[in-house]
């Protein structure tokens, strides 16, 4: 907490997205434990953002158990969610999220909203996900004009 800053305020802002959280002071400092990420779920299927949030949680990994990231205490005021890149001028608040499996945390939060991979006839094929295995980004496919129409649309009839 900078010293400038109304103590309730920042507490207001944390407790708007994790109103679980015990907080207590510890210098200059709000630290927080034992909250639950319902209500930040919420927030990010509210706000449609899961996507940009499950690519932050995934990047903010830190090992099996961990994942780190920062919020905008402003938009966290407002109860909105918005990330920080590096050290905001005003502050942010820093959030490490500890479980035993923190990519079934991730899915939780904010699941995976890309389609399966598609099956092939065998039933082989497509990306396992149940172990949390990102897919690969889909690659553009040249299609041929003539395998949609059955012919070629620039040859002149």
């Amino acid at each position: 907490m900078r010293p400038s800053e109304d103590e309730d305020k920042v507490r207001r802002a944390v407790l708007n997205l994790f109103p679980d959280l015990r907080l207590r002071r510890e210098g200059d400092r709000l630290v927080g434990e034992g909250g639950s990420l319902s209500r930040f779920g919420d927030l990010v299927r509210r706000h449609r953002i899961r996507d940009a949030v499950r690519g932050r949680l995934l990047h903010g990994r830190r090992g099996p158990d961990l994942s780190v990231f920062r919020l905008n205490k402003q938009a966290a005021f407002v109860e909105r969610v918005s990330f920080s890149e590096r050290e905001a001028p005003l502050g942010d608040i820093r959030i490490a999220v500890r479980d035993d499996d923190i990519d079934r945390v991730i899915d939780r939060v904010a699941p995976d909203t890309r389609p399966p991979a598609p099956r092939l006839a065998d039933g082989k094929g497509g990306a396992d996900r149940s172990c949390g295995a990102r897919q690969r980004p889909h690659t553009r496919q040249r299609l041929d004009p003539r395998d949609l129409l059955g012919r070629d649309p620039l040859e002149e009839e």
